[in-house]
């Protein structure tokens, strides 16, 4: 949108050729859009060799003409570059024009990051709920497990006298369920 912004306004101002490139690393660079006289380029975004100007492909409308290249910036980091015909020589429109393309890449960048931060943090807050929901379901499974096998050891106590071993046989094992179970927990908070 910010190509069609410049392609639909530059003209007006007697440019009729430009486009705009970002780095992407010290081998490639990203060629984000660019229009001439033939009209808006409907391909964009991407990557050709950095030691070239554009890609071979856009390269034809701007084989004839002066152009200027202009850096962009983002509080002191470089973004890429701006290239456009000049039709007269007034460096101070020419500087606005770098940077109000610059400030509009800016609040691009500010808002995709923005948009990544929102999908990493509801990213985040699902993977907390999933969590949660297995830690309760890994406490209160064993939990559950426990107070059933305590309430058949209670009526097995009711219904009738019952030897010792028997009941310290079952009280064996709940204590180890329990010693387990208390183990994973402190696993889980720590």
């Amino acid at each position: 949108s910010l190509v069609s912004a410049l392609a639909c306004h530059l003209p007006e101002v007697a440019m009729h050729t430009a486009a705009v490139v970002l780095y992407e690393n010290d081998e490639f660079s990203r060629y984000i859009g660019g229009f001439s006289p033939e009209g808006l380029d409907p391909e964009h975004d991407e990557l050709f060799p950095a030691r070239h100007l554009l890609p071979a492909r856009v390269m034809r409308p701007y084989a004839e003409g002066v152009f200027m290249v202009q850096p962009l910036f983002m509080e002191n980091r470089p973004l890429g570059y701006f290239i456009c015909s000049i039709p007269f020589y007034d460096g101070l429109v020419f500087e606005e024009l770098r940077s109000a393309i610059s400030s509009a890449l800016k609040g691009i960048f500010l808002f995709e990051e923005s948009a990544r931060a929102r999908q990493d943090a509801e990213r985040a807050d699902r993977a907390k709920t999933e969590f949660f929901a297995n830690v309760g379901n890994e406490l209160c499974d064993p939990l559950n497990d426990m107070v059933e096998k305590i309430v058949k050891l209670k009526n097995t106590v009711d219904t009738g006298p019952l030897e010792p071993a028997i009941i310290s046989s079952q009280l064996q094992v709940l204590e180890v369920q329990v010693l387990s179970q208390l183990e994973q927990t402190n696993r889980l908070i720590d």
